[in-house]
């Protein structure tokens, strides 16, 4: 059993939650806190806010019995892997046989170029530099897809296997 965090998004759209709890980062540390279109994310280039992922992370491995952690939606507009690092490291920390794991966008160019999730660095980086145990991209594109343009490169069959032949 892994937990599955959304370690960032606090707030998708000005309607997603409808309404917000007095605990909320939001309003607890609103200084940890930016604003992208209408979304309210927990900005992890605040080292504050990156120690408070961290140790919610550590308490997850320390007080409950999971195989691991996930993050899942791994969706922020801009950020640094030292966080994710960190994370992973305090996993490891608890247990070094649990599992961390990041689910990224499914199409590689936009996680590199507009969510800053450098994947091929996370999928290669061993030993002591190691980021992550697996990466689970998120591909919801069925067998055969098209876009308008009527490339099929995200068609199931065609962006998965791009996905497995990265260099891990």
């Amino acid at each position: 059993l892994e937990a599955w965090i959304n370690p960032y998004r606090l707030k998708s759209s000005a309607a997603m939650p409808p309404s917000i709890g007095e605990t909320n980062l939001m309003h607890t540390h609103p200084e940890w806190c930016c604003t992208v279109g209408e979304g309210v994310y927990l900005n992890p280039a605040i080292p504050e806010a990156a120690a408070y992922v961290v140790q919610g992370v550590a308490e997850l491995v320390e007080r409950y019995a999971v195989d691991g952690i996930h993050f899942d939606d791994y969706f922020y507009p801009t950020t640094e892997a030292s966080l994710v690092k960190a994370a992973h490291d305090a996993v490891k920390a608890a247990d070094p046989t649990l599992r961390f794991g990041v689910s990224p966008q499914g199409n590689p160019e936009n996680d590199l170029a507009t969510q800053y999730s450098d994947i091929y660095t996370w999928l290669t980086a061993s030993g002591a530099d190691a980021v992550v145990d697996y990466l689970c991209p998120q591909v919801y594109w069925g067998y055969g897809y098209q876009l308008q343009s009527g490339s099929t490169r995200f068609a199931f069959e065609n962006i998965v296997p791009e996905w497995l032949g990265m260099a891990r």
